[in-house]
């Protein structure tokens, strides 16, 4: 997100580069893998690539990885100049810098954004401690994720390790959820009150470390 860091292209190349970091840390397993949001795609591949060269993975702990419910259904994977003319897709992003998705926050944005530069400039506006120029890289990795050659290959890499998912209130149903051939065990799925931009915050991020105790493997 910084200027001069490489923006990785694609979520193979980024678990890769996770991986060789953990490593140049803990230069073998067993590792134990968290991923939130988005970072919980990152997290499986990145358990893969360990599984893969014959590490050892404790356990995955998926923290969301379903994308929240927006009013238009999740956005179409497109190349950037008609990602910034579909709704859903601003809705997601704009909830990146805002963490809610809330309609009387997300309407004037949609009303006012065509692409990506006006995007950026209502984002600056409304957000004026944030540079612009970090506004701008952080909006063009999210849309660079959106594009329809930013996948991974999940449905042909299976996984070993013990699953923990913590399903966000409000969620859609998260890409293992929706793959019979990800993982050899099912995950366990452990539904939170709080909702997607709600449970890292304080007040509610105990319910996610009280939940984690509780189903914590014996």
């Amino acid at each position: 997100m910084n200027d001069g860091e490489h923006i990785c292209r694609s979520i193979e190349e980024m678990s890769v580069r996770d991986a060789q970091m953990i490593r140049q840390i803990q230069p073998g397993g067993p590792y134990t893998l968290w991923g939130y949001s988005f970072g919980a795609r990152v997290a499986y591949e990145t358990a893969w690539h360990f599984e893969k060269s014959g590490e050892k993975v404790a356990e995955l702990i998926l923290i969301a990885p379903g994308s929240p419910q927006v009013p238009g259904g999740d956005p179409v994977p497109a190349e950037p100049a008609a990602l910034f003319r579909d709704p859903s897709f601003l809705t997601i992003l704009y909830s990146v810098f805002a963490q809610t998705i809330s309609p009387h926050r997300v309407a004037p944005l949609i009303e006012a954004v065509r692409n990506e530069r006006a995007f950026v400039t209502f984002i600056a506006a409304e957000k004026p401690e944030l540079d612009v120029n970090v506004i701008g890289r952080i909006t063009q990795l999210v849309a660079e994720t959106y594009t329809p050659g930013y996948r991974s290959q999940m449905e042909q890499h299976e996984l070993s390790a013990p699953v923990r998912l913590f399903k966000a209130r409000g969620d859609n149903p998260s890409f293992l959820e929706t793959l019979t051939r990800a993982v050899k065990h099912p995950a366990t799925i452990i539904p939170l009150a709080a909702d997607h931009y709600d449970l890292l915050k304080p007040g509610r991020v105990e319910e996610l470390v009280h939940a984690i105790h509780r189903q914590a493997p014996t």
